[in-house]
């Protein structure tokens, strides 16, 4: 699976939308906790309660990178010149380094950059890395590629049909939702928690590059 590096821009009004939608998120999920516990049920236990404003508190302090994958291909921009982005103030351009590792990231015991080895499994790379937390979420994983797209990834043991981790990849283990399941009315904590976990890897990339 061939895999191109790409170029990366931190775009002003994409990050403020990025902040913008977990700032909602984080409100969305504080009328979700107030509800459940105004129920005659005595509602949910002070753990789950305590886990939840954790991740209210994560979502409001957050800062977004406002990523977008950019073209900079001279033969592409010269075939199609609509992919040409323009750049706007407080806009900034990263190009990402191309290391001969494979980071993991997220609810895993020791989060790691590893060597890379034509061959190895996803799974390989976790058990490197410690194996997954009691928090993870692990039929969620998914690689973030050296380009910047996304893929799920299948990580039980049985899995014969591996996706291939190119080295510069990251293998991402979002947090596991179910604590949250009393917030009935809450928006779909499963890509929140996911794009909680990607912003993290971002912001990493852009505080290697300073």
């Amino acid at each position: 699976m061939p895999i191109r590096m790409g170029l990366y821009l931190a775009a002003g009004p994409e990050r403020q939308a990025e902040e913008a939608r977990f700032r909602a998120a984080a409100r969305d999920l504080e009328r979700s906790i107030a509800v459940a516990l105004q129920k005659e049920d005595g509602g949910p236990d002070a753990g789950a309660v305590a886990q939840a404003q954790t991740l209210v508190s994560e979502l409001k302090e957050v800062q977004a990178v406002g990523r977008i994958t950019v073209e900079a291909d001279p033969a592409v921009l010269a075939a199609q010149p609509e992919v040409d982005m323009l750049l706007e103030p407080g806009d900034r351009i990263y190009i990402p380094k191309r290391p001969m590792t494979v980071r993991v990231s997220g609810e895993v015991l020791s989060p790691a950059s590893l060597q890379f080895r034509d061959g190895k499994k996803p799974r390989d790379y976790i058990d490197e890395a410690g194996g997954f937390t009691f928090n993870a979420d692990k039929d969620r994983s998914f690689v973030l590629f050296p380009d910047g797209s996304a893929q799920p990834i299948a990580v039980n043991i049985w899995n014969h049909n591996p996706s291939f981790i190119p080295p510069g990849s990251t293998i991402v283990v979002p947090r596991d939702p179910e604590p949250f399941d009393f917030m009935q009315s809450a928006k779909d904590l499963s890509q929140i928690l996911a794009n909680l976990a990607i912003t993290g890897v971002f912001i990493d990339d852009v505080r290697d590059d300073n």
